[in-house]
C-alpha cells in the first residue's frame, strides 16, 4: 500500500513560493517527454492560453482608455487658404490687408474637464473588468492546463494498453505453437490448435485496436502542444505516488478553493464592474464643468493688427431630461448587478459539488487501483501455473486462452485504473484552484 500524504504535500504541492514557475522545466526529459515539459510547451504554443492573455492585455488597455476622461485633450489644427483677390482696407491712414492671396492659419486647443461625475464609476468599472480578465486568464490557463495533463495521462494508459495486448499476442502465438506439437504428438486434440488460433487472432486484432488509441491519443497530445508527439511519454511518478495515498480534509479544501479559484475571483470582479456600471446613469443628472484654451497663429493680422491671439474660458454642461433613457437605463443595470451576485452565488455553490465530488472519486480510485493492482498479481499467478499444468497435459488449450484473456484485461484495468486515480488528483487540484501539479498560477 503506498504511504498517505498529507493535502499539503499532494492536493497543494507548491513551490517555495507557493506558484507555478513560467520558467521552462529544468528537467526536460532527455529520455522522453516529462508531464512538467508538456505543460511548459502547451502553455507557451497553444492559442487557448495565448487568447486569453490578449483579452487581459485588452482590458488593461480598456482602463488606459478610461482614465483618459481624466486627462486633458490637446488638438492642433492648421489651415492655407488661396483667394482670387487680396482685400485690403485703409485704418487710421495706414493701408491693412484684412484677407491675403495665400492665408495660413494654426490653432491649438486644450481641454480639461474639471469635474464630470460619471468618469468615476466609469474608472472603476474598467479596473474591475480588467482585474476580472487576469482572474479568467489564470482560470482559462487552470482548465487548459488540466486538460493537456488528463491527455498526457490518456497517452500513457493507451500505451500500456498497448503493451499489455503486445504481451498477449506473444502468450497466444507461444500457446498456440506448443498446441501444434502436441497435436502433432497426439498428447491433444486438434480442437486445442483451434481454441489455440482463434485467442491468437483475437490477441491480434486487439492489437491493432490498441495501436490505433494509441495513435489517437498521440495525435491529440500533439495537437495540445502544437508539435508531433514523436518521444516516448515518461511516467510521473510521484504524481502517481500521491494519488495512491492523498487524503485531504474537505472543509479545508473548500475553504482554500473560495479564496484560491481564479473563475470565482472573476466573478466577483466582474460583479463589482456591473455595480460601478449601475452608478453611472443616475450621475449624469450632475452637470460637468471644463476649461478650454486656444492659441491661434495666422498671418493675417486683420484690423486687429495681431497676428497671434487666444482665449481661455469655462465650459459647464447640464442635461436636464434625456426623455427618459437615463432612468431606463439605471434600471437595467441594476438588474445586471443583481445577476452578477447571482452568478458569484451559483459559482461558489458549485465549487462546493466539484470538491466533494472530486474527492469521492478520488477515493474511489484509490480503492479500484489498490483492487487491480491485487487482481493483476492473481492473473499472472494463474497465467503460469495454467501454461505449467498445460505443459504437464493437465490443462486445456481453452484454459491457457481464459488465463490469458484474463491476464490482458486484468492489466488494461490497473493501467486504466491507475492512470485514473492521478486524473482524479488531478481534477481534485483543479477544483481547489491548483494547476495540475498542485501550484498556485501566476
Amino acid at each position: 500500500m503506498p504511504q498517505a500524504v498529507s493535502l499539503a504535500d499532494s492536493v497543494a504541492e507548491e513551490g517555495p513560493h507557493g506558484q507555478a514557475s513560467a520558467q521552462p522545466p529544468a528537467d526536460m526529459g532527455p529520455r522522453g517527454l516529462t508531464l512538467e515539459r508538456v505543460l511548459f510547451l502547451a502553455l507557451r504554443n497553444h492559442e487557448t492560453p495565448l487568447t486569453a492573455k490578449q483579452r487581459a492585455i485588452a482590458a488593461e488597455a480598456r482602463v488606459d482608455r478610461a482614465l483618459a476622461l481624466f486627462m486633458p485633450t490637446v488638438s492642433l489644427l492648421g489651415t492655407y487658404t488661396r483667394r482670387a483677390f487680396q482685400t485690403e482696407r485703409v485704418v487710421g491712414g495706414e493701408r491693412v490687408i484684412i484677407q491675403n492671396h495665400n492665408a495660413l492659419a494654426a490653432s491649438g486647443t486644450a481641454r480639461l474637464s474639471l469635474f464630470n461625475a460619471r468618469s468615476i464609476p466609469l474608472y472603476n468599472q474598467a479596473k474591475y473588468e480588467r482585474d476580472a480578465a487576469r482572474w479568467s486568464e489564470k482560470d482559462a490557463r487552470r482548465v487548459f492546463l488540466g486538460s493537456v495533463a488528463k491527455a498526457f495521462l490518456l497517452g500513457l494508459g493507451t500505451e500500456q494498453v498497448m503493451l499489455a495486448a503486445r504481451q498477449r499476442v506473444g502468450f497466444a502465438k507461444e500457446n498456440e505453437e506448443q498446441a501444434k506439437q502436441r497435436a502433432e504428438l497426439g498428447l491433444v486434440s486438434s480442437n486445442d490448435v483451434t481454441r489455440a488460433e482463434l485467442e491468437s487472432s483475437a490477441a491480434r486484432t486487439q492489437l491493432s485496436r490498441s495501436i490505433v488509441d494509441f495513435k489517437q491519443s498521440r495525435l491529440e497530445l500533439g495537437n495540445l502542444i502544437t508539435r508531433p508527439v514523436k518521444s516516448p511519454l515518461l511516467e510521473p511518478v510521484r504524481l502517481l505516488e500521491q494519488a495512491s495515498g492523498v487524503h485531504g480534509n474537505p472543509g479545508l479544501m473548500i475553504k482554500r478553493a473560495l479564496s484560491v479559484r481564479a473563475d470565482l475571483r472573476a466573478a466577483r470582479s466582474q460583479r463589482e464592474a456591473l455595480k460601478a456600471s449601475a452608478d453611472e446613469p443616475s450621475l449624469r443628472v450632475l452637470p460637468s464643468l471644463g476649461v478650454v484654451g486656444q492659441v491661434r497663429a495666422t498671418n493675417e493680422s486683420g484690423i486687429s493688427g495681431r497676428n497671434v491671439d487666444g482665449y481661455v474660458g469655462a465650459e459647464l454642461s447640464w442635461e436636464l431630461w434625456d426623455g427618459g433613457s437615463r432612468s431606463a437605463e439605471e434600471e437595467e443595470r441594476d438588474a445586471l448587478a443583481v445577476i452578477g451576485d447571482l452568478d458569484v452565488r451559483a459559482l461558489a455553490r458549485q465549487l462546493n459539488v466539484e470538491v466533494h465530488s472530486a474527492l469521492v472519486a478520488l477515493r474511489q480510485g484509490q480503492e479500484t487501483e489498490e483492487q487491480a493492482r491485487m487482481t493483476v498479481a492473481s492473473a499472472r499467478r494463474n497465467g503460469q501455473e495454467i501454461m505449467e499444468l498445460y505443459r504437464q497435459g493437465l490443462a486445456t488449450a481453452l484454459l491457457v486462452a481464459d488465463a490469458n484473456v484474463q491476464l490482458f484485461e486484468a492489466e488494461v484495468a490497473h493501467a486504466q485504473a491507475k492512470y485514473g486515480v492521478a486524473i482524479a488528483l488531478i481534477d481534485l487540484r483543479q477544483a481547489v484552484g491548483l494547476d495540475p501539479l498542485g501550484r498556485k498560477l501566476l
